[in-house]
């Protein structure tokens, strides 16, 4: 007998001795047409899509899309939901208290305006063209760091500092800003950075071994808690900012397309900074 009929007689006898279909036959059903009989990819990938949304139920679904463009729908979900898991997840501040954001862009920009949708007291430092953008979604004071001193500007500690530019004098001017308890979080971990120069292996250990030692330094001399903040795929998140883009409280302007044939001249504009907002490659 020869291989492919042992592989079916396997198949059948599978089938037989689990009549109820359940996910263990199956996948091991999956298993074999995909190693004995060559499963296109493609089929078996839609296969797979279809099995995974019926897993993750119609709660992970969101209409966000027919709200807008794709082009602006687009500038939304990352943004925001990086903005969420440092406001939500890592700060936990609450109403009523101070927010201190550095950076005017998608993310510094999406943080600003969930603060004020949270009724937090936000103030914002930023490049001037972005400066009245940011007054009139809500925040009570926007000092233009090129031309401003901010330690001069702002007075007052703050709770939460989100520092989306991540240079050491922004970082050590957020630390300074806070009162006690107060929580730090800056975009520009070095997880990434670590595991790209040295490898899985020995760069996170790296990264994990970095930000401890932050954490437990500035916990030492100033009594804050200090984040390295990414975007995590968050429901409840999705579902929150989904209601306020549709209230009219959270909008990501778009700067700027580019067509996808040219990605590196738009990687160039915001290099150079030409272009302060948020870029969108369209296909």
């Amino acid at each position: 007998m020869d291989e492919n009929q042992n592989a079916k007689k396997k198949i059948n006898k599978g089938d037989d001795d689990n009549s109820s279909g359940s996910n263990r036959s199956s996948e091991g059903v999956s298993k074999y047409l995909d190693l004995r009989f060559k499963v296109p990819v493609m089929k078996r990938s839609a296969v797979e899509k279809k099995r995974l949304w019926k897993k993750l139920g119609k709660e992970r679904e969101s209409p966000l899309f027919s709200w807008h463009s794709v082009v602006d729908a687009s500038a939304i979900p990352f943004a925001a939901l990086t903005a969420w898991r440092a406001l939500k997840s890592n700060a936990r501040i609450l109403e009523g208290q101070r927010l201190l954001v550095f950076g005017g862009g998608a993310v510094g920009f999406a943080a600003m305006q969930l603060g004020v949708a949270f009724g937090y007291h936000v103030t914002a430092s930023c490049v001037g063209q972005t400066k009245d953008r940011i007054l009139a979604a809500g925040a009570e004071q926007a000092v233009d760091y090129l031309t401003e001193d901010i330690e001069v500007a702002v007075k007052g500690k703050f709770d939460a500092v989100l520092d989306t530019i991540g240079r050491p004098e922004t970082e050590r001017i957020g630390i300074n800003f806070l009162r006690k308890g107060g929580n730090y979080m800056t975009l520009q971990g070095e997880a990434a950075s670590l595991t790209d120069r040295y490898g899985f292996v020995i760069g996170l250990p790296l990264a994990t071994s970095l930000l401890a030692k932050k954490k437990i330094q500035y916990q030492y001399s100033h009594g804050i808690d200090y984040w390295w903040t990414y975007m995590r795929a968050d429901p409840e998140g999705l579902a929150e900012i989904q209601r306020l883009v549709g209230a009219g409280k959270l909008k990501i302007p778009v700067e700027k397309t580019f067509p996808i044939t040219e990605v590196v001249a738009a990687h160039e504009a915001k290099e150079k900074k030409l272009i302060p907002g948020k870029v969108v490659l369209e296909f």
